[in-house]
């Protein structure tokens, strides 16, 4: 039995059955280690000279005191309790319970809320429930007058002349589509409000752009916008929201069309001239630079939060990379931040500096690892796409759709001559 030494260390002898009276405390610890020894009961009894009681199933187990657990009560605080299980017992059916308040729950310590409460009848957890259910009722009362102005503010969506897009816009709007329109191409489901928590199932840049293209009709509320409650589940919290629907301009036919969309054909709709072509290939170097600079930090980021460290992301390390962009994939740029992130951390560890010191000395790490290469005249190696990266939903449509490359499409450094074969100039016919 796992931690069986803990608990017989913190044993409320107590609470020790009358079939084990006659046993003196060192005897009754044998006793439960003989127990989950697997030493035969038959045996047992005949060790420790207990009635013929003890013979029945269970008998002995029932008799064992309870044991004080490491898990605090969630009401007082107090170190819970629990009971010596069966041997054959799933750990996860195994249970601890409150001395003072009868406060029962199972024996994890950061145990779903929303199971602690339905599982326990004591009065602190009835008294929690109610309050959880008179809040419920107030924020319902608050999401259907949401529902009404959010009705009114966003009228249904008119203007189809989506070309007239910035390609930033447009390029979100396609990833909005392809990522969260339903089976059917009906509507999009990409805001749910939560109505019982502060958190936010969508990020602030959506709820911006959308409500910009909702201003200028591109985007309104579908008619499959049900304002009935569900349930969403987000890190192991469950939330009642408030579901809101939306659509653009040409509804399904024009979903449909966005699904399919020929991104080499759309690009050679937006010029007219070689200059308006060039100024394009532009603004396609400078979203890859962007996304690939907002990923490179979050890298950074992750890198240095395992070491305990704050990552710099002042205007000094995005000149960096920027820099490094133009010569590196961004894969390669990985692999001098992780060098780089090893390099502080040793550095605040052996010398002594201050956390942030050694956190900021990141940035001349990475120029001098580059350096080196050059130096020496040594390829950069190339890192995958971490697994803490989370797939963004324009990422995936830019590096797949637009770009042609594979979803880790960090290994490939873009640049104009790539954009220009990709997206080849068609001269316009004189009119």
């Amino acid at each position: 039995m796992k931690d069986l030494s803990a608990k017989l260390m913190n044993l409320h002898l107590e609470t020790t059955g009358s079939l084990l009276e006659q046993l003196s405390p060192n005897d009754v610890k044998r006793l439960i280690t003989d127990y989950y020894a697997n030493i035969r009961l038959i045996d047992l009894v005949a060790k420790y000279s207990l009635p013929d009681d003890a013979k029945q199933p269970g008998a002995i187990l029932h008799a064992l005191p309870r044991y004080q657990s490491e898990i605090p009560c969630p009401y007082d605080g107090e170190l819970m309790s629990g009971e010596f299980h069966a041997k054959s017992a799933i750990p996860w059916h195994i249970s601890v319970s409150c001395n003072f308040c009868s406060h029962t729950q199972l024996a994890v310590v950061n145990i779903d809320i929303h199971q602690r409460l339905n599982e326990c009848t004591c009065d602190n957890c009835q008294a929690t429930k109610e309050d959880l259910r008179i809040k419920q009722i107030a924020a319902q009362r608050d999401a259907e007058l949401h529902a009404k102005e959010l009705r009114s503010s966003i009228p249904e969506p008119q203007n189809t002349a989506f070309q007239a897009l910035n390609l930033t816009d447009f390029l979100f709007l396609v990833a909005w589509i392809k990522t969260y329109s339903d089976t059917d191409l009906r509507y999009l489901m990409a805001l749910s409000t939560p109505i019982l928590s502060e958190e936010t199932l969508t990020t602030d840049k959506q709820l911006e752009t959308i409500s910009k293209l909702a201003k200028q009709g591109y985007v309104g509320l579908s008619k499959e916008t049900d304002l009935k409650y569900i349930t969403a589940t987000q890190d192991k919290l469950t939330y009642n929201v408030f579901d809101v629907r939306f659509t653009v301009a040409g509804g399904q036919a024009q979903i449909r069309e966005f699904m399919a969309l020929d991104w080499q054909n759309n690009v050679s709709k937006r010029y007219n001239t070689y200059e308006d072509y060039a100024e394009l290939m532009l603004q396609l170097l400078q979203i890859w630079h962007d996304i690939c600079l907002e990923q490179l930090l979050t890298y950074m980021r992750i890198q240095m939060e395992k070491r305990t460290m704050t990552a710099p992301a002042g205007e000094k390390t995005r000149m960096l990379l920027t820099s490094l962009l133009k010569k590196y994939s961004p894969s390669q740029i990985m692999y001098l931040i992780w060098c780089a992130a090893r390099n502080a951390g040793d550095y605040w560890a052996q010398s002594q500096v201050s956390r942030r010191q050694a956190s900021n000395s990141i940035v001349g790490s990475i120029q001098r690892q580059e350096e080196n290469m050059v130096r020496h005249n040594r390829d950069i190696p190339e890192f995958e796409r971490p697994k803490e990266f989370i797939e963004d939903p324009v990422t995936r449509t830019f590096f797949v759709d637009v770009l042609a490359l594979p979803i880790d499409g960090l290994g490939a450094h873009i640049s104009l001559s790539y954009l220009k074969n990709r997206f080849p100039y068609v001269p316009k016919p004189l009119i």
